[in-house]
């Protein structure tokens, strides 16, 4: 069994930290979500991306406690997509971020969010122990076929609402439940 390198520690460490802030600020603060990274508005957008920020609290504590790599494995390309999104989009609207009114969260987000999408692949274990199959004794069992179609309908569901935010949000605006000011795939992109 590989061990995790430890420098992934302190990334979950941060990652952790970083994400629950957001959860507890945007979901019980979302009146506040204007002095965020970058204005997060209307409220119930913030609720929502604070409600998104949930998964990545979760991710995070994984990276920072789990002790061996294969414990790791099934997250690395959701992880990567993740990162690979919120990456092009910070560099993509650095020009919307709160740099006068909310400084210090606008350079915390900017560093965290192209410091780890880059060091995060360079820090992953390499060699031939790295996707080895694991001893009987550590196996769970088969994946059930209904979590599989789950997982699937929220894979598409997902894809799909993504990829409206991002490739058309004016038409994402006639049908999503509050008005899209100012969100677009955890960055901000403002609307005609």
């Amino acid at each position: 069994m590989t061990l995790k390198p430890s420098a992934i520690t302190g990334i979950g460490l941060v990652q952790f930290f970083l994400a629950a802030t957001f959860v507890v600020w945007l979901l019980f603060f979302p009146a506040t979500g204007d002095r965020f990274a970058w204005p997060v508005v209307p409220s119930l957008t913030a609720t929502f991306i604070g409600a998104a920020f949930i998964a990545r609290t979760y991710l995070g504590f994984q990276l920072w406690r789990q002790k061996y790599w294969h414990n790791l494995r099934w997250q690395v390309w959701g992880n990567y997509g993740f990162l690979a999104a919120i990456f092009l989009a910070t560099l993509w609207h650095a020009d919307k971020m709160n740099w006068k009114t909310s400084f210090w969260m606008a350079h915390i987000w900017t560093i965290a969010y192209i410091v780890e999408p880059v060091m995060l692949p360079l820090l992953e274990p390499r060699g031939p122990g790295r996707n080895q199959p694991l001893p009987p004794e550590l196996r769970a069992g088969p994946i059930l076929a209904t979590t599989r179609w789950l997982m699937a309908a929220i894979l598409l569901i997902g894809v799909t609402i993504g990829g409206l935010l991002i490739i058309n949000p004016a038409f994402t605006n006639t049908r999503w439940p509050w008005p899209l000011a100012t969100v677009s795939f955890g960055a901000c992109m403002t609307l005609p």
